[in-house]
């Protein structure tokens, strides 16, 4: 189910005199995102609500119908929208790799918009398949076996304690790809990276290093989405996949973890992370970090490094990938 971050009016100051929802320019003063858990009713057509939610101290049921009335336009954004419910503006969506910064201006338009933002690769559910090997100073554990407590390798902060782990099943029907995992060939990362195929879910996020890295990011490593990542030469997603089993590991802040030899995250709980959870896994990670209830998207803190968003990521492996094949093709004529 798709998954949408709506910015309410609440966190905005209008520039002028009208009504929020009008044509105009308005300023983001700060505030988390509220995550809109989404469906396609029966017989397809309009976007409903999925789960109940309060926006702005306003309750909408489940059912009720998003509608994009209007365009809105920040920054760096090519498109954003004015988000009703039911028919009532509440707020603002702009694309999902884009977080507002206190002081941005938007730019409400005076048409629709085209379509409701899909959030297919950024819908949360961030975790490696069962089977996977985690480094720890033992020697490698399979995820599924690591239990709260136990101690992990990180590649940043050394040995560090599991907080929380959590499994999920995911079974695929016919046309759904939105979850189904990504498989790393040994090699695909770079030199012998991973070791032995690494299987994680499209939003699970790998660590990427080089030149390339550096001019996009400022930093010569960071932190790549898998599904994004798919592109390159010995990676693919597995579209004949029916069912798997997903693990999350989250440390008491986010760090580097080895997994089968190449380096991926641990779990971060972003509001759209944590949409995707039962209740009791939520209220198990709320019992470790309170401030997770109040302010999903600061409480946990910093990334462990820098995040490429999907569109660059996509770009930097296709590259990477036409790069590849270049020098397999001239080693082919250098061998004869």
């Amino acid at each position: 189910m798709p998954i949408i971050a709506l910015q309410p009016w609440s966190q905005f100051t209008r520039a002028d005199e009208e009504s929020m929802g009008s044509a105009g320019s308005i300023v983001f003063n700060g505030g988390a995102s509220v995550p809109l858990i989404l469906r396609t009713p029966t017989g397809g057509g309009t976007l409903e609500l999925e789960q109940a939610v309060q926006v702005d101290g306003t309750g909408f049921p489940c059912g009720a119908v998003v509608s994009a009335p209007a365009e809105a336009m920040a920054p760096d954004v090519r498109t954003g929208h004015v988000l009703a419910l039911d028919d009532t503006p509440v707020g603002i969506c702009l694309d999902a790799e884009h977080r507002l910064q206190p002081g941005d201006l938007v730019i409400i338009g005076d048409k629709p918009a085209l379509a409701l933002p899909q959030t297919e690769p950024h819908d949360g559910i961030l975790c490696f398949a069962a089977g996977t090997q985690i480094e720890t100073p033992s020697g490698p554990r399979r995820v599924e076996t690591l239990r709260p407590g136990e101690i992990v390798a990180t590649e940043d902060r050394g040995p560090q304690p599991l907080l929380w782990s959590g499994r999920r099943e995911v079974l695929f029907t016919r046309g759904d790809n939105r979850h189904r995992p990504i498989l790393f060939r040994p090699g695909s990362l770079g030199p012998n990276l991973p070791e032995r195929d690494l299987v994680v879910s499209p939003d699970h996020h790998l660590v990427v290093r080089g030149p390339d890295v550096a001019e996009l990011t400022g930093n010569f490593s960071a932190l790549a989405p898998a599904g994004a990542l798919a592109e390159l030469r010995g990676a693919r997603q597995m579209l004949g996949k029916r069912r798997i089993t997903y693990v999350h590991l989250m440390l008491e802040t986010h760090a580097i973890l080895k997994a089968e030899g190449a380096d991926a995250e641990s779990y971060y709980p972003t509001p759209a992370a944590l949409a995707t959870l039962s209740d009791s896994q939520r209220s198990s990670i709320f019992g470790h970090i309170p401030a997770l209830r109040i302010a999903p998207e600061t409480a946990y803190g910093p990334t462990a490094l820098p995040m490429i968003d999907w569109p660059s990521a996509r770009r930097l492996a296709t590259r990477r990938k036409s790069e590849t094949q270049g020098a397999s093709d001239v080693q082919k004529l250098a061998t004869g």
